[in-house]
């Protein structure tokens, strides 16, 4: 398993360049590689105050006490500041698409030849094209869509 945390970082502004140009601004970059706790955590957030929308992006690693992998996560959100409005992207794909093919099982583990990068590279351009067709009036800050939370996993 390799990924780079500049790599992400770097991959993530050239994706959203086109949100970066139209107001939205990087506020965040939390980047925790901590071995003590097993767990590598990147989290990347844009915002923009002009329609009170903010993007985040979260990666997080989790290793067993002999550095074997034990799990991963990513997910995309949209938050509506001052509020407690989320839009996460896996559950808009999972209730609202009924298409769970757009999310990734996995970005550090998979069968094929493709690196970290490339496959980071696709998810991004999943959830860009998510932004802009099905979700560009609430990226716009014209409208928004209220997902209740999802107990998918647990129930």
């Amino acid at each position: 398993m390799k990924y780079n945390s500049l790599n992400i970082q770097n991959i993530f502004i050239k994706s959203f360049a086109k949100y970066i140009n139209e107001g939205y601004t990087k506020v965040i970059t939390e980047i925790n590689l901590d071995t003590s706790q097993n767990l590598d955590s990147i989290r990347i957030q844009l915002k923009n105050d002009k329609i009170d929308r903010e993007f985040s992006f979260r990666f997080q690693v989790y290793n067993g006490y002999d550095k074997a992998f034990i799990a991963e996560f990513v997910w995309f959100s949209m938050d509506k500041e001052n509020s407690n409005n989320r839009l996460k992207l896996n559950d808009y794909w999972r209730r609202v698409k009924g298409d769970e093919k757009h999310i990734p099982a996995s970005l550090t583990y998979q069968d094929n030849e493709d690196t970290f990068e490339e496959r980071l590279k696709n998810y991004f351009e999943i959830v860009i094209d998510t932004l802009e067709n099905d979700l560009k009036t609430v990226v716009e800050g014209k409208e928004w869509i209220d997902l209740p939370f999802d107990f998918y996993p647990y129930k």
